[in-house]
């Protein structure tokens, strides 16, 4: 790697900042609800599962029937989300093109998560 002159350094364009932030255009949400909706649907479908994930262990150390065993084996609940760093970057190379690249599996794996 070589260190820049100082004529060359002198010789670069100047850049040229915008402020857009005064601009009277309002930003328009027109097409965006579905995916508004969409996303509140996939965050809430996510969110019913993982919340029973963490409840449950409580709920099923306060029945004494549930062996130490039953308990241990429902902690393979979590392996999916312990395995994340292994399957992102197969999901994320895989995709629908029609559909995008995040919602080709977003989509999918949250309705059956749902399910």
């Amino acid at each position: 790697m070589t260190v820049p002159q100082l004529e060359e350094i002198e010789n670069l364009p100047a850049l040229a900042v915008v402020d857009d932030s005064k601009s009277a255009e309002k930003p328009n949400l027109k097409g965006d609800w579905l995916n508004f909706f969409l996303l509140l649907l996939l965050y809430t479908m996510q969110g019913i599962p993982r919340g029973l994930a963490l409840a449950m262990p409580i709920i099923l150390q306060s029945n004494k029937d549930v062996s130490y065993k039953d308990q241990a084996l429902f902690s393979f609940v979590q392996w999916p989300q312990s395995l994340k760093l292994i399957w992102a970057p197969l999901v994320d190379a895989l995709y629908v093109q029609k559909m995008g690249r995040r919602k080709s599996w977003i989509i999918p794996v949250q309705y059956s998560i749902g399910a």
